[in-house]
Protein backbone atom coordinates (compact mmCIF):
# COMPACT_ATOMS: atom_id res chain seq x y z
CA UNK A 1 0.00 0.00 0.00
CA UNK A 2 1.10 3.49 -0.43
CA UNK A 3 1.71 6.57 1.34
CA UNK A 4 -1.08 7.92 3.46
CA UNK A 5 0.38 11.21 3.90
CA UNK A 6 3.95 12.70 1.93
CA UNK A 7 4.92 16.18 3.60
CA UNK A 8 8.05 17.88 2.37
CA UNK A 9 9.59 20.72 3.57
CA UNK A 10 12.76 22.64 1.32
CA UNK A 11 15.37 24.35 2.34
CA UNK A 12 15.52 24.14 6.24
CA UNK A 13 17.94 26.08 8.00
CA UNK A 14 19.88 23.22 9.45
CA UNK A 15 22.81 21.47 8.37
CA UNK A 16 22.06 17.81 7.10
CA UNK A 17 24.47 15.96 9.55
CA UNK A 18 22.68 17.63 12.63
CA UNK A 19 18.78 16.83 11.14
CA UNK A 20 20.05 13.46 9.85
CA UNK A 21 20.88 12.52 13.87
CA UNK A 22 17.13 13.07 15.11
CA UNK A 23 15.54 11.25 11.81
CA UNK A 24 17.47 8.24 12.54
CA UNK A 25 16.08 8.04 15.90
CA UNK A 26 12.44 8.31 14.91
CA UNK A 27 12.43 6.38 11.30
CA UNK A 28 10.56 3.60 11.42
CA UNK A 29 8.36 4.47 14.95
CA UNK A 30 4.86 4.71 16.00
CA UNK A 31 3.93 8.24 15.01
CA UNK A 32 3.36 9.06 18.93
CA UNK A 33 5.95 7.03 20.02
CA UNK A 34 8.40 9.50 17.45
CA UNK A 35 6.48 11.96 18.99
CA UNK A 36 7.06 11.60 22.12
CA UNK A 37 11.03 10.77 21.19
CA UNK A 38 11.24 14.27 19.45
CA UNK A 39 9.84 16.30 22.57
CA UNK A 40 12.74 14.98 24.76
CA UNK A 41 15.26 16.99 22.55
CA UNK A 42 16.47 20.11 22.86
CA UNK A 43 18.05 20.62 19.49
CA UNK A 44 16.42 22.68 16.68
CA UNK A 45 16.01 19.68 14.66
CA UNK A 46 13.67 18.18 16.73
CA UNK A 47 11.63 21.52 16.46
CA UNK A 48 11.78 21.14 12.83
CA UNK A 49 10.67 17.12 12.44
CA UNK A 50 8.49 17.52 14.96
CA UNK A 51 6.54 19.78 12.94
CA UNK A 52 6.70 18.06 9.87
CA UNK A 53 5.62 15.32 11.89
CA UNK A 54 2.62 17.20 12.99
CA UNK A 55 1.98 18.21 9.39
CA UNK A 56 1.55 14.84 8.11
CA UNK A 57 -0.69 13.76 11.12
CA UNK A 58 -3.31 16.94 10.07
CA UNK A 59 -3.57 15.50 6.20
CA UNK A 60 -4.01 11.97 7.47
CA UNK A 61 -6.96 12.97 9.62
CA UNK A 62 -8.47 14.94 7.02
CA UNK A 63 -9.06 10.92 5.37
CA UNK A 64 -10.74 9.78 8.99
CA UNK A 65 -8.15 7.68 9.31
CA UNK A 66 -7.04 6.12 13.43
CA UNK A 67 -3.80 7.95 13.81
CA UNK A 68 -2.73 4.51 16.46
CA UNK A 69 -2.24 2.83 13.38
CA UNK A 70 0.51 5.12 12.16
CA UNK A 71 4.50 4.81 11.20
CA UNK A 72 6.96 6.76 9.89
CA UNK A 73 8.05 4.76 6.65
CA UNK A 74 10.30 6.62 5.57
CA UNK A 75 11.82 10.06 6.34
CA UNK A 76 14.81 11.69 4.25
CA UNK A 77 17.20 14.53 5.19
CA UNK A 78 18.84 15.87 2.12
CA UNK A 79 21.45 18.50 1.24
CA UNK A 80 19.73 21.64 -0.01
CA UNK A 81 21.55 25.23 -1.11
CA UNK A 82 24.16 27.01 0.72
CA UNK A 83 23.41 30.79 1.76
CA UNK A 84 27.26 31.60 1.22
CA UNK A 85 28.67 34.83 3.16
CA UNK A 86 31.52 36.54 3.30
CA UNK A 87 33.28 38.20 6.36
CA UNK A 88 36.42 40.99 6.98
CA UNK A 89 39.87 39.44 7.91
CA UNK A 90 43.34 40.78 8.16
CA UNK A 91 45.06 42.65 5.63
CA UNK A 92 41.91 43.31 3.51
CA UNK A 93 41.04 39.69 2.84
CA UNK A 94 37.63 38.05 2.92
CA UNK A 95 36.55 34.83 4.04
CA UNK A 96 33.31 32.85 3.31
CA UNK A 97 30.91 31.23 5.77
CA UNK A 98 29.27 28.57 4.26
CA UNK A 99 25.34 28.35 5.81
CA UNK A 100 23.98 24.75 5.26
CA UNK A 101 20.05 23.62 4.74
CA UNK A 102 18.63 21.13 3.74
CA UNK A 103 15.30 19.19 2.80
CA UNK A 104 13.14 16.96 4.75
CA UNK A 105 10.83 14.72 3.43
CA UNK A 106 8.56 12.41 5.80
CA UNK A 107 6.04 9.38 4.78
CA UNK A 108 3.58 7.78 6.76
CA UNK A 109 2.16 4.39 6.52
CA UNK A 110 -0.72 2.27 8.52
CA UNK A 111 1.09 -0.41 10.53
CA UNK A 112 -0.41 -3.23 9.08
CA UNK A 113 1.53 -2.96 6.05
CA UNK A 114 3.96 -3.21 8.07
CA UNK A 115 3.33 -6.62 9.43
CA UNK A 116 1.55 -8.03 6.55
CA UNK A 117 3.55 -6.57 3.57
CA UNK A 118 1.70 -4.46 0.99
CA UNK A 119 -1.15 -6.53 0.27
CA UNK A 120 -4.10 -5.87 2.42
CA UNK A 121 -4.38 -9.88 3.67
CA UNK A 122 -5.26 -10.72 7.05
CA UNK A 123 -2.91 -13.04 9.64
CA UNK A 124 -5.32 -15.91 9.01
CA UNK A 125 -5.43 -16.24 5.15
Amino acid sequence: MEELASVKLYNARISTQKARLLADKVRGKLVYDALNILSFYNKKAAIIIKKILKYAIYNVETKNINIDILYISTIYINRSVFIKRSYARAKGRTDRLMKPSCNIIVKLRLIKDQLYGSKSQSYWN
